[in-house]
């Protein structure tokens, strides 16, 4: 299996072994080459980007439905986790009342 950095190697190998080539072609038979080149890239049609936009707005707006569905349901709280909440609220109140007289304590002390 090949990696991208073989790739770039073998890429890079190439092109310098062209490039050598092509310097050695006589002045009128180079002109034509790259005359002949310039056409083939000026047909190819352009590929990359035009599908993307359709995409993103198309993800951006799955998302915004997906928020507005998430966000816009409270869930009901059942009386126990009322209760519960409620009971949590009061244990951390005593575990406030416990830390402030400890740090009176150490500040007298």
């Amino acid at each position: 299996m090949t990696t991208r950095r073989d790739d770039h190697r073998f890429e890079a190998g190439l092109r310098k072994g062209l490039r050598e080539v092509t310097n050695e072609l006589p002045p009128g038979v180079a002109e034509r080459l790259a005359t002949a080149r310039t056409k083939a890239l000026a047909a190819v049609p352009p590929v990359g980007p035009r599908w993307r936009i359709p995409a993103l707005a198309a993800s951006v707006a799955t998302l915004g439905v997906i928020a507005v569905l998430v966000w816009d349901r409270e869930a009901p709280l059942e009386p126990e986790l009322l209760e519960l909440a409620e009971r949590e609220e009061m244990e951390l109140a005593d575990d406030l009342e416990f830390y402030l007289w400890l740090d009176q304590l150490t500040r007298e002390g």
